[in-house]
C-alpha cells in the first residue's frame, strides 16, 4: 500500500501546478482568492503528511535554514501585526495571512519531498504551462468579450497572470528549443501566454 501511496504522493505537486491558475468558483462572491488559499493549504498539508508515511521521502538538508528562517519571518511578521485576526484569516482579495505564507512554504518543501521519480519531476512542468496557458486563453477571451476590467484569466488580478506567464513562457520556449513529440504544442501554449500577457497589458 505505502509503495502504491508514494508513486500517487509523488504527483500531488505537479496536480497542484495544474489546479493553481485553473481553479475558480464562477458562482462564488470570492471565487479567486477562496480556491485558490485553499489548494495552497490543503496541498501543502496533505504533502506534509503524504511525507511522512511514503518510505524515502527525500530530505530537505541544506534548505531547512532558509525554510526556517522564511517561516520566521512570516510568524514575526503575524506576531507585531497590528491586527492578528486580520493577520491569521486574511482579508477579502489579500493573500498574505499567516497560513497562507506558511502553506507556500510547505508546498515549496512538499515539491523537494515528494519529487523522487524524473517522472513525477517531469510532469510538474507541463502541467504549469498547460494551466498558465488556459489562464492565458480565458484572458484571451474576456479581451475579445470587451470586458469593462484588465483581462486577468478568472485569476482575479491581470498582475497575478502576468507573474505566472513569466515564471510559464520561459519553460514553454526551453522544452519547445528541445523538440521532440510535443514540440508543437509547447510552442502553441508559448504564444498563447504571450497573447495572455499582451491583453493583460
Amino acid at each position: 500500500m505505502r509503495p502504491l501511496l508514494g508513486r500517487l504522493a509523488s504527483y500531488l505537486p505537479a496536480a497542484i501546478a495544474l489546479a493553481l491558475p485553473t481553479v475558480f468558483l464562477p458562482a462564488a462572491e470570492d471565487s479567486f482568492i477562496l480556491p485558490r488559499a485553499s489548494i495552497v493549504i490543503v496541498g501543502a498539508c496533505l504533502g506534509a503528511g503524504l511525507a511522512l508515511i511514503v518510505p524515502s521521502a527525500r530530505r530537505l538538508e541544506t534548505l531547512r535554514w532558509p525554510l526556517a528562517a522564511a517561516a520566521i519571518a512570516a510568524i514575526l511578521a503575524f506576531a507585531f501585526s497590528i491586527s492578528w485576526p486580520l493577520s491569521f484569516a486574511g482579508a477579502y482579495t489579500r493573500y498574505e495571512s499567516l497560513p497562507v505564507r506558511l502553506s507556500y512554504l510547505g508546498l515549496f518543501a512538499v515539491a523537494v519531498w515528494l519529487l523522487k521519480a524524473k517522472r513525477a519531476r517531469d510532469w510538474v512542468v507541463p502541467s504549469f504551462v498547460f494551466g498558465t496557458a488556459v489562464a492565458s486563453l480565458e484572458a484571451i477571451g474576456q479581451w475579445a468579450g470587451h470586458v469593462a476590467y484588465r483581462p486577468d484569466g478568472n485569476l482575479g488580478n491581470a498582475n497575478l497572470l502576468a507573474a505566472l506567464v513569466a515564471m510559464a513562457f520561459p519553460l514553454a520556449i526551453s522544452r519547445g528549443l528541445r523538440g521532440g513529440l510535443f514540440v508543437v504544442a509547447w510552442w502553441i501554449g508559448a504564444a498563447v501566454m504571450a497573447g495572455g500577457l499582451l491583453v493583460t497589458t
